[in-house]
């Protein structure tokens, strides 16, 4: 029975992020049947029901109640269930940081440490610190591991294969968006190496320094400066698989001379959710007087997310109302306001639905609570069209076999780039350089053609899925490949 460790399962306050783990697990139940999945939460310890590994291990075990959940054992505790998944370097004297930065503290020191985050470092010295964050410093951080999360070093010494998840993390320079709006423009150029990347890596880390084979699922990057590119160059091409979920992420990292023999376009697990729940999104539609494929879903993304100002922010908003006013105007259908994002569903009201006019405002449906995973895709799947500027619920709409149309501000990242893989750049827009006169010409299109679109989703869906099997494929060949396995009788790991 293959043991495989999934690292991590990410937010519980975005459905797509929630979403992400469970559609891989369907993949492995599907593929590989005897295999039996351990799954660590991005989120540390936490006590009490709002704690974010709490409201995670809730949710996985509606899905499925037979695979264990383990907290991140590189990250303090999480109460509270936020998304500040990110740690600074703290002042000297202020508090206690992870067990594994004190180690490199006390390795390097402190200057070196912001020096090379700073790319200030010469290479032979940048170097000689990636090859001690590969090849040493999991050695001393294990003892504290064994003491302090004992469940996750037995979870990864015995494991067959390690899966790091799809997302967008294993980024530096980039920045990492702010609660305050007001600020968060500033920080697309913040370089958080320690808090951040490090942090986000380790699972491969380790893997990598215990020889248990790893892949990374399909992924997105939006950036490895230097000098935290020396560490993918020398850690990626011991993996089994890099996966990319996007065109442009795969040219971006072979452009900066990351490599691995099986690195290729793979799809967001998203996209492999099952979960649905049609009787309350039959209640849903009733109670607000709408009829399946009469009406279209509109999810927004604004500056409370981070890398946006609040003026461009009032000038996305002011687009996404005039293109809801001509819709409604000209085909009479409602327009429902659904939230990916648990932050978003004020903003959605305040942005949007108070400053259109009243009799626009009664064709306008505000969800006012955010829905469970199960809840989005039964609805997505009613809809006509989902237009969403957040790409997991283009993800789930896709998934549903509905249309839709992704205006996007490039900070988001790459990921809107799946679209180019998937044949359909024509559903995908720059915000900041859209006219609400285009986006309503590419709803109606959709309208006027609905077959050839939904004949357009069908055949992505099934490309995707094959590409995603064969992904699997590539974990089982791994696991009954490893010196380990049980499929290598005699064979121990060290």
């Amino acid at each position: 029975m293959p043991q495989i460790l999934l690292t991590y399962s990410w937010s519980v306050n975005n459905i797509g992020d929630m979403g992400i783990t469970v559609g891989l697990l369907n993949l492995l139940r599907d593929n590989m049947p005897d295999a039996k999945p351990t799954v660590v939460s991005l989120y540390g310890r936490g006590h009490g029901e709002h704690s974010g590994f709490e409201r995670t291990q809730k949710f996985l075990h509606q899905q499925r109640p037979d695979v264990p959940l383990l907290p991140n054992p590189f990250m303090p505790p999480d109460d509270e269930g936020t998304d500040a998944h990110r740690l600074d370097l703290p002042e000297a004297g202020t508090c206690q940081p992870p067990v594994v930065l004190k180690l490199v503290e006390q390795r390097w020191g402190r200057e070196r440490m912001e020096a090379f985050a700073l790319g200030d470092l010469p290479l032979a010295e940048a170097q000689a610190m990636v090859d001690y964050l590969l090849d040493e410093m999991p050695g001393e951080l294990l003892p504290h591991l064994e003491r302090d999360s004992p469940a996750f070093v037995q979870a990864i010494r015995g494991c067959d294969f390690l899966i790091y998840n799809s997302g967008t993390v294993m980024n530096f320079g980039r920045g990492e968006p702010s609660v305050d709006p007001t600020v968060s423009s500033a920080l697309l150029g913040k370089r958080n190496f320690w808090g951040v990347t490090l942090i986000r890596i380790m699972p491969l880390i380790m893997a990598n320094y215990l020889k248990v084979p790893f892949g990374v699922n399909g992924h997105s990057y939006d950036a490895m400066d230097w000098p935290a590119v020396l560490l993918f160059r020398k850690l990626f091409p011991g993996a089994a698989f890099i996966g990319a979920r996007d065109p442009n992420s795969l040219a971006y990292i072979r452009g900066l001379g990351v490599t691995n023999s099986k690195m290729d376009f793979r799809p967001d697990s998203t996209f492999f959710i099952e979960d649905e729940d049609p009787q309350w999104a039959n209640r849903f539609l009733a109670d607000h007087g709408l009829k399946p494929k009469q009406f279209i879903t509109l999810t927004i993304r604004s500056a409370k997310q981070g890398y946006i100002s609040t003026a461009r922010e009032a000038e996305h908003m002011a687009c996404l109302r005039r293109f809801i006013e001509r819709w409604t105007s000209q085909t009479g259908m409602p327009v429902v306001l659904a939230p990916e994002v648990r932050c978003e569903i004020d903003n959605a009201r305040r942005l949007l639905l108070d400053p259109l006019p009243d009799a626009v405002q009664k064709k306008v449906v505000w969800i006012r609570d955010m829905m469970e995973v199960g809840q989005a895709r039964a609805v997505y799947r009613r809809a006509l069209i989902h237009v969403s500027m957040d790409m997991h619920s283009i993800i789930m709409a896709l998934s549903v076999r509905t249309p839709v149309l992704h205006p996007r501000f490039l900070e988001a990242g790459r990921k809107a780039h799946m679209l180019d893989a998937m044949d359909m750049s024509d559903w995908l827009f720059d915000i900041d350089h859209l006219a609400p006169e285009e986006l309503y010409i590419a709803a109606e299109d959709i309208r006027s053609n609905y077959e050839q679109a939904v004949e357009r989703v069908d055949a992505q869906l099934v490309q995707l899925r094959l590409r995603a099997d064969e992904l699997i494929g590539w974990v089982a060949h791994a696991v009954s490949h490893a010196p380990g396995s049980a499929a290598a009788p005699g064979s121990v790991r060290v």
